[in-house]
Protein backbone atom coordinates (compact mmCIF):
# COMPACT_ATOMS: atom_id res chain seq x y z
CA UNK A 1 0.00 0.00 0.00
CA UNK A 2 3.22 2.15 0.04
CA UNK A 3 3.09 2.86 -3.32
CA UNK A 4 -0.33 4.22 -3.68
CA UNK A 5 0.42 6.35 -0.68
CA UNK A 6 3.38 7.61 -1.81
CA UNK A 7 1.97 7.58 -5.34
CA UNK A 8 -0.88 10.26 -4.09
CA UNK A 9 1.18 12.33 -2.07
CA UNK A 10 3.63 12.47 -5.04
CA UNK A 11 0.44 14.26 -7.44
CA UNK A 12 -0.80 15.99 -4.81
CA UNK A 13 2.76 17.82 -3.74
CA UNK A 14 3.00 18.14 -7.23
CA UNK A 15 -0.32 19.73 -8.01
CA UNK A 16 0.72 22.26 -5.38
CA UNK A 17 3.59 23.50 -7.05
CA UNK A 18 6.19 21.76 -5.32
CA UNK A 19 8.92 20.73 -7.68
CA UNK A 20 9.91 17.48 -8.21
CA UNK A 21 13.53 17.92 -6.51
CA UNK A 22 11.77 19.49 -3.38
CA UNK A 23 9.27 16.22 -3.85
CA UNK A 24 11.98 13.53 -3.74
CA UNK A 25 13.65 15.74 -0.88
CA UNK A 26 10.73 15.55 1.34
CA UNK A 27 9.75 12.00 0.73
CA UNK A 28 13.44 11.02 1.04
CA UNK A 29 13.49 9.19 -2.38
CA UNK A 30 15.41 9.78 -5.58
CA UNK A 31 13.62 12.19 -8.75
CA UNK A 32 13.95 9.51 -11.13
CA UNK A 33 11.05 7.83 -9.25
CA UNK A 34 9.02 10.90 -8.48
CA UNK A 35 9.63 11.46 -12.49
CA UNK A 36 8.30 8.07 -13.08
CA UNK A 37 5.09 8.06 -10.66
CA UNK A 38 4.29 11.26 -12.20
CA UNK A 39 4.30 10.04 -15.87
CA UNK A 40 2.35 7.29 -14.19
CA UNK A 41 -1.40 7.58 -14.85
CA UNK A 42 -2.38 4.75 -12.25
CA UNK A 43 -0.46 3.74 -9.85
CA UNK A 44 2.64 1.59 -10.75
Amino acid sequence: MLQKEQWMQIHVLKAQGVSEREIARRLGISRNTVARYLSAEEVP
